[in-house]
């Protein structure tokens, strides 16, 4: 089976040198690049990450039953330690 990888790895070798240098022919040529560029893009659809998989690098997700309420003022805090829309920087 080596030599057959080997054959391939040659013939692609070749392949690619003949585009490069603009002497293949240019059904070949936009027939490798289609294939090249098929194979970057990878899949249609990119497949979200589980919580134990973002846990494995590092991020910690929380999951929140209700949003905190400030019982002072009768309304809700923000969770994430956000300022209300009235105190943020850059308002005038």
């Amino acid at each position: 089976m080596l030599p057959r990888i080997e054959a391939g790895e040659r013939l692609a070798g070749i392949t690619d040198h003949a585009i490069a240098t603009g002497n293949a022919d240019k059904d070949e040529a936009r027939r490798v690049r289609t294939g090249l560029d098929k194979t970057a893009r990878g899949s249609a659809r990119a497949v979200n990450a589980t919580p134990g998989q973002l846990g494995g690098i590092g991020i910690g997700l929380r999951k929140v039953e209700e949003p905190l309420r400030d019982a002072s003022e009768g309304h809700e805090r923000p969770v994430s330690g956000a300022l209300p829309a009235d105190e943020g920087v850059g308002h005038v």
